[in-house]
């Protein structure tokens, strides 16, 4: 999660399929992809113009996996 800076309601979840040196210092990041990992590479797949998409790529359903 990044947060536009203190007290804002501006926090977005982030998910990154490469190295990020430039959030060193900065961000905390934690956790690991346990299954779908064929649909992250298609969404990092998705096709941009000046960083954004060109086709809509959107989360239709979300949940919480319970621990092994």
């Amino acid at each position: 999660m990044v947060s536009a800076g203190a007290h804002r309601n501006g926090s977005v979840f982030h998910i990154s399929t490469h190295a990020c040196p430039h959030l060193d210092g900065r961000s905390v990041v934690f956790g690991r992809v346990v299954g779908g990992v064929e649909v992250l590479e298609a969404v990092a797949n998705t096709y941009t113009i000046r960083g954004r998409p060109v086709a809509v790529v959107r989360v239709e359903e979300a949940g919480v996996m319970e621990a092994e």
